[in-house]
């Protein structure tokens, strides 16, 4: 609706009125303005119907010309509704769609999401997983295999799972390194899923002594022909540790017996 830009009405005589009897105690009362100035905004129904109501919901039809603002700032007290319109539009003009959909849209009270996932994706990988109950059906104790079916199955690319075994009693994650008949504990459980297919999972498992000399780390090899799932360990072995190793294979030869050539000389 258009704003009506109200005027006061200004005469040379602004208070003087003609009092005329028009019948016994009766009199009509009539302005004698003297020249006029501005004549002044009518007080009448189709000039006051303009103007907006205090109360109530009336505002609703107020239409409001704005500029979108060239820079963000914040609103201030004071500002026009035009500036103030002018710099909200500014700033929705400049989010970005990530902004209105997941999984952005708790951004401003959560603490899990980003408003995307893509460099994490190129750059590392995109979720870190520090118990295996933060898989999705995982609870503990579970089977090292039975595990990494899970993410496969919930095809979990860019994975990094770091478990800590820490005690014997734990028995968080069965299917660990055996040394003799003992399971290996107060270790670190690490599975890595690549970004290009969840069958290519890297296992491996350290066990940490807290000497500095002694830690161990083996390489697991799974085996998907099997239900559940298993996994094969390897230990590698270092100098050091070589020099220990017993029931090393040993082969014995012949010694060379020399011969006589056969034919003429």
């Amino acid at each position: 609706m258009a704003f009506v830009p109200w005027k006061d009405r200004v005469t040379s005589t602004p208070h003087r009125y003609k009092l005329t009897e028009v019948s016994a105690d009766t009199y009509d009362l009539e302005a004698v303005p003297g020249s006029i100035s501005e004549a002044g905004t009518p007080v009448n129904a189709e000039n006051l119907n303009e103007l907006i109501q205090r109360d109530g919901d009336d505002i609703k039809d107020t239409v409001v010309a704005f500029t979108e603002a060239s820079t963000r700032a914040n609103i201030a007290t004071g500002e026009s509704t035009a500036t103030l319109f002018g710099k909200i539009k500014k700033y929705f003009t400049d989010l970005k769609t990530h902004a209105f959909t997941t999984p952005s849209a708790a951004q401003g009270t959560g603490t899990t999401s980003v408003p995307s996932d893509n460099l994490l994706k190129e750059s590392s990988f995109a979720r870190v997983y520090r118990e295996a109950t933060e898989i999705s059906g995982i609870t503990y104790p579970v089977a090292l295999g039975v595990l990494c079916k899970a993410l496969v199955d919930q095809n979990l690319l860019n994975t990094y799972m770091v478990i800590g075994c820490s005690a014997a009693t734990e028995t968080k994650v069965t299917g660990l390194p055996v040394i003799g008949a003992a399971a290996q504990t107060y270790g670190q459980l690490i599975i890595r899923v690549p970004g290009t297919s969840a069958l290519r999972i890297d296992i491996e498992y350290t066990k940490h002594t807290g000497s500095g000399t002694a830690d161990i780390k083996w390489i697991g090899d799974l085996n998907r022909g099997t239900t559940p799932w298993t996994v094969n360990w390897k230990q590698i072995i270092d100098d050091s540790t070589a020099q220990t190793i017993s029931a090393i294979k040993t082969y014995s030869v012949s010694p060379l017996v020399p011969t006589t050539p056969s034919g003429a000389s």
